[in-house]
């Protein structure tokens, strides 16, 4: 139909009328008309909808290496996919490559990626896509962008810019327990241990995949400005209780 649309749109009037003539039930397409523009729409939809299938069943089977080669194949299609870039760019920040040289070039697509995805996220907040999401929902995605560009700048080693979008994650959503856990990590590489006993704390208080991780280094950090494990306990249940303030 879009082969035939764009055919149809260099005929002359002529041409028209001659095919007119040879067959009165001949019809034309007006890539300009809405009709047209709205099968556009539903069909990058529908072809989004399936390249977002396949990526969430490679996500399901843990194979990375192809999740991002079709959401490669989807941007190719639709640059500017927000969910696709969300997706692509936290993927390549939770599994860099080893090789020094392969990772530099990985995590700069990356933080490509998530930066493109942050500059999208108001538009398709302000479109109909947005329209139908829930305030929770908007959050999300926004927590889930920051998130990644830390993570980014924290395998950069870029403690200071790292910092900076895990605070800005969980402006968005503050009871994320990993976003905390990253930020311990970010602070105490940076050396600014205090920092990184609070954010470590909060999230051993919210539990979690990354809680155990949280509370070995807590205490490492804890013992080694206290000299004891005393009060431990306490300092997390103080430091959950400041969430969200």
């Amino acid at each position: 139909m879009i082969a035939k649309a764009d055919a149809d749109s260099k005929l002359t009037d002529k041409d028209k009328d001659n095919a007119r003539k040879k067959d009165k039930n001949v019809v034309f397409l007006d890539k300009n008309s809405p009709q047209f523009q709205q099968f556009m729409s539903q069909m990058d939809q529908r072809i989004m909808a399936f390249y977002q299938s396949m990526i969430q069943s490679y996500q399901q089977v843990n194979d990375a290496a192809k999740m991002m080669e079709v959401a490669d194949k989807a941007l190719a299609y639709k640059p500017d996919d927000l969910n696709t870039l969300v997706m692509l760019s936290n993927v390549m920040a939770e599994r860099p490559p080893t090789n020094e040289d392969q990772k530099k070039t990985h995590l700069a697509r990356a933080e490509e990626l998530a930066k493109q995805g942050i500059t999208q996220l108001p538009v398709f907040i302000s479109g109909p896509e947005g329209a139908q999401l829930s305030n929770e929902q908007k959050a999300d995605l926004a927590s889930n962008l920051h998130y990644t560009l830390g993570l980014i700048y924290l395998h950069q080693k870029k403690f200071s810019d790292s910092e900076k979008e895990f605070g800005v994650a969980l402006q968005a959503k503050a009871n994320d327990p990993i976003t905390y856990y990253r930020l311990g990590l970010a602070y105490a590489q940076d050396l600014k241990n205090d920092q990184a006993m609070d954010a470590l704390a909060k999230s051993v208080f919210l539990k979690g995949v990354s809680e155990a991780n949280a509370r070995d280094i807590l205490k490492q950090l804890y013992v080694q400005k206290n000299k004891s494990e005393q009060g431990l306990e306490d300092y997390i249940k103080n430091a959950g209780q400041k969430i969200g303030q």
